[in-house]
Parts: structure tokens; sequence; C-alpha cells
């Protein structure tokens, strides 16, 4: 059964979710990486769910809509890890959460067109975990092809739009590390930085986590991540 073309089986799309990979790296390498799990854990959840959601919306790959159910229970579970300081929650829940979120990704992404019984064995990446190891190839593809497509121009405006937008997002970050400590400790933490061993090992970490993560993405939105059949075995009754 061939599929038509949906816009992440396109490169620059597929490069959209390789930025959600790289955005979800930083953020839990400054955020979550040897610290306590407080708020921080709840807005790395967030940040996942609605990146992921939106731009799965954006390239029709959302197949399982009532999956996004299991965003509500997901988020409570990551308001705990806020909320309640017992080492059941600190030590354990955050994993949960991390199992929840893989299946909630892996559901909600799949396609089923042959209407097959639901099952999460025959999601291909269930069996097959190195699928996403596999995508690293494509990754590299997509990074270094020098192809030039009409979406050039469109980039050059938002790197013009980014360098005109950052002195403004300076002086607004300025007046909100002032007004917060949280804040200001954040962005301290943030843009205090010296070339040292602890700071390669910080950009190696996320550039090996933003593969892992965008292989995963990489998977999901393949034509081929295709839910399979469930055989049912039938016992003779003599």
């Amino acid at each position: 059964m061939k599929f038509q073309t949906s816009p992440s089986t396109t490169r620059h799309w597929r490069l959209a979710y390789l930025g959600l990979a790289l955005a979800i790296a930083v953020f839990y390498d400054f955020f979550l990486y040897k610290v306590h799990y407080g708020f921080g854990f709840f807005l790395f959840v967030s940040l996942y769910l609605i990146g992921f959601i939106a731009l799965a919306e954006l390239t029709k790959q959302l197949h399982q809509k009532w999956a996004l159910w299991f965003a509500l229970p997901i988020l409570v579970l990551a308001l705990d890890v806020v909320f309640f300081n017992n080492d059941l929650v600190t030590n354990y829940l955050p994993y949960l959460v991390a199992l929840l979120l893989f299946l909630f990704s892996v559901t909600i992404t799949i396609k089923n067109p042959h209407k097959f019984l639901f099952s999460f064995a025959k999601i291909p990446l269930v069996s097959k975990f190195d699928q996403p190891i596999v995508k690293w190839f494509q990754i590299f593809r997509d990074l270094f092809t020098s192809k030039e497509s009409k979406h050039d121009r469109l980039y050059k405006n938002i790197a013009i739009a980014m360098v005109i937008s950052a002195p403004i997002l300076l002086i607004f970050g300025e007046l909100f590390a002032s007004a917060d400590a949280v804040f200001a400790e954040w962005v301290h933490n943030i843009f205090d930085f010296n070339i040292t061993l602890e700071f390669v090992w910080r950009i190696f970490r996320t550039f090996v986590l933003t593969l892992f993560i965008g292989g995963f993405f990489y998977v999901l939105v393949d034509p081929s991540y295709i839910l399979g059949d469930k055989k049912m075995n039938v016992f003779k009754i003599d």
C-alpha cells in the first residue's frame, strides 16, 4: 500500500523535528542534569508535549488522536514531582514519566491503514530499539546536504528576525533577571561557562542526546512506521 507524501517526509520538516530534539536536549542539560527535580521537570515535560504535539499536528502525524488523553496524567505526574519530595517521587516518578512520554509518542504517531487490532507489541519501535540509531545516517544526510531550495529565502528572513529580536530579548531578559532571583540564576547558569573538560563534556552529551531523540522522532514520522498485524493463535480442540 502506497502512502501519499506528507510534510514529514520532506527534509525541512525532518530538520524541524531535529530542532525540537536539540531544544529538549539543551533544556535537559541546563535544568535537569544532576539537579534536584522541581518546577524545571514540569517545564521540561510541558515543552516536550507541546512541541511534539504541535509539530506532529503540522506534519499530519497525529494518527491516533485518542492517545492525546494520556497527556493529562503525564502532566499530573510531572506536577507531583514539583509538590512532593518523598523518595518514591524523587527517585522513581521521573522514570515513570519518561516511560509514559515514550509510550505516548510511539502510540499517537503509529499509522494503522489496515485497521489491525491495536497491540503495543506490534509497534515497530517497541520490538526494534535500534531503529533510532539507524536513522542517524539520514540525520547527517539532511544536515549536510548542499542542495538549494526555495526555502533558502525563508531561512534568511528567519535569521534576520533573530538578529533584530536578540537585543530586545536581552533587554527584557535583564529586566526579568533583576526582578526574579530564580530566573537570574537560570540565566547565569546558561551564560556562565568556560572552555573546560566539563564544558566539552556538556557539548558532547547534548550532541549525543540530540541524536538519540532526533533518531527517535525520525522513526516516528517515517512512512514505514506502521502497526503490524497481531496474529491470533487458534487451538483446535478435538
